[in-house]
């Protein structure tokens, strides 16, 4: 029961990270795949949009902590989870997802200086420099929530790998990125769960 509640927090939240708070949903045919697919507008007014972004962004971080905090009973674990994923989900990763949607791969737009070296190394078409890109991103997510977690349980370094699969899931569903938040969210933290328990 603990994995499934914490897989679906986890859904919620991130995809709360990714804006839900400050759009609202309204159907729109996809020229792309021919589905009906999601666009967003803004829920909030213009001068309080960014507070729906905040309390996304933020409050993943601190539900995040609590589980973290919960499953390894400490207060202080909770902090360093909630810290470890606000810190790790606050770096640049646009330029990748937008490269698997638009087939397009940028060399002038920077976001992670080290990511983008490592990547532009590579010959291989836009869209694997984008998914090879996004996997190096999921890898430093989870470097930011596991290394600081490890002091309270060793464990918590199979956190790690975990992020290899951010590519993977942003690729899978390239049709629709506000799908692949909820399935990253529902990994990263049901994955968490099922290593810290």
């Amino acid at each position: 029961m603990g994995f499934i509640l914490v897989t679906i927090l986890g859904a919620f939240w991130n995809r709360a990270r990714g804006g839900l708070f400050n759009r609202l949903v309204f159907n729109k045919k996809s020229k792309s795949i021919g589905i009906t697919a999601i666009k967003y507008a803004s829920l909030f007014p213009p001068h309080l949009s960014p507070l729906g972004k905040r309390i996304g962004k933020y409050g993943n971080g601190v539900v995040f902590g609590v589980v973290c905090g919960v499953l390894l009973s400490s207060w202080l674990a909770g902090i360093v989870g909630a810290i470890g994923m606000t810190v790790g989900a606050a770096f640049g990763w646009g330029k990748y997802f937008g490269g698997i949607a638009n087939k397009t791969f940028d060399v002038n737009e920077k976001e992670v200086a080290w990511i983008d070296w490592l990547v532009m190394r590579s010959n291989n078409n836009a869209v694997l420099r984008s998914v090879a890109a996004m996997t190096l991103r999921g890898l430093m997510w989870t470097f930011f929530i596991a290394v600081p977690l490890a002091f309270f349980s060793l464990n918590a370094l199979w956190i790690l790998p975990v992020g290899l699969l951010l590519g993977a899931t942003y690729y899978l569903f390239k049709f629709d990125f506000s799908i692949a938040e909820w399935v990253w969210g529902a990994v990263l933290w049901g994955a968490t769960y099922l290593i810290l328990q």
